[in-house]
């Protein structure tokens, strides 16, 4: 079982040279994410941001309100991608597959919109309107922290 979890990562790594994280039972190589999320607290407080995986991995981000010559891409080295898998394992990103919830009860609230493309084919979606997956607090915090460490240096 080891033995073959190593070569699988090995041949995902080296023959196709695409990133990839491991949730314990497969892994998944990345192709494409766009997450973005609103806030309902204050004027453009919304972003969007994209990974996107097909050649070299660029992240592309922008604020709501904000002209498109403001939007920032940034490609990602194979250190940005570590801790990009590393966050996606973290958190469990795997389980929010499916979650889509609101509360009806809120009329001004935050909401996100969350889709991982893997495996050239597999979708991962999740959106909610003051409702949230498991550990999706933890995850948008380190994933501002992350976007702002990249942007940064």
């Amino acid at each position: 079982m080891l033995i073959g979890l190593i070569m699988v990562m090995f041949l995902s790594f080296y023959i196709t040279n695409m990133p990839y994280f491991y949730d314990g039972e497969g892994i998944y190589q990345i192709n494409k994410l766009e997450y973005s999320y609103t806030s309902g607290y204050g004027m453009n407080d919304d972003v969007s941001y994209k990974i996107d995986c097909e050649e070299d991995c660029i992240l592309v981000y922008k604020e709501y309100g904000k002209d498109e010559k403001d939007t920032i891409t940034i490609k990602l080295n194979d250190k940005d991608m570590d801790k990009f898998e590393n966050m996606l394992n973290r958190y469990h990103i795997l389980s929010w597959k499916g979650f889509k919830k609101s509360d009806p009860y809120v009329l001004d609230g935050n909401s996100f919109s969350f889709h991982l493309r893997y495996n050239d084919d597999e979708k991962l979606s999740a959106s909610g309107y003051m409702m949230y997956p498991n550990h999706y607090k933890e995850f948008q915090s380190h994933f501002e922290d992350y976007v702002d460490t990249i942007r940064n240096r």
